[in-house]
C-alpha cells in the first residue's frame, strides 16, 4: 500500500516498525498504520499475553507486527499517548462516520424499493394484509 508522504518527513523512520514515516502522531514519528493501530487498540481492557514471552520485538519487525501486546507495549515505551483532544478527533470521526453510514444506507433503501417497483409494478399498489 503506498502513502502520500510530507517531504519534511522523507527519510526519517517509523519509531514503532521501522517503515517510513508520515508524520508526528500521538507525540511520536510514526507510519499510518502504526498510528492506526494504536489508536484501535488503546483503550482496550485485554488479558492477552504474548506468545513468545515479550520477545517479538527482539524476534524482528514481523514477529512485532503480528503479537498486537509487544506492538502495543513498542507504542507506548517509545511515548505514544492519546491526548484529550485525539479523543475528540475521534469521537468526531466516528460521529460523522454513523452519520455517513446512515444516510447512505436510507439511499440504498430508497433505490431498492425504485427498483423493485421498475420490475414489478403491479406490487406497488397491493395491500399487504397484517394479521
Amino acid at each position: 500500500m503506498s502513502y502520500i508522504i510530507s517531504p519534511a518527513f522523507k527519510g526519517l523512520s517509523c519509531q514503532v516498525c521501522g517503515q517510513q514515516s508520515h508524520g508526528r502522531r500521538f507525540d511520536v514519528l510514526c507510519c499510518l498504520p502504526c498510528a492506526a493501530f494504536f489508536r484501535r487498540y488503546n483503550g482496550l481492557k485485554t488479558k492477552r499475553r504474548c506468545q513468545r514471552e515479550n520477545k517479538c520485538e527482539k524476534l524482528g519487525i514481523e514477529f512485532l507486527k503480528k503479537c498486537k501486546i509487544c506492538r502495543y507495549r513498542k507504542c507506548i515505551s517509545i511515548g505514544m499517548k492519546m491526548t484529550k483532544d485525539d479523543k475528540i478527533l475521534e469521537e468526531k470521526e466516528e460521529e460523522s462516520f454513523l452519520q455517513n453510514f446512515m444516510e447512505a444506507y436510507e439511499e440504498y433503501v430508497t433505490f431498492q424499493q425504485k427498483l423493485f417497483f421498475n420490475i414489478y409494478p403491479e406490487k406497488l399498489y397491493q395491500q399487504t394484509l397484517v394479521s
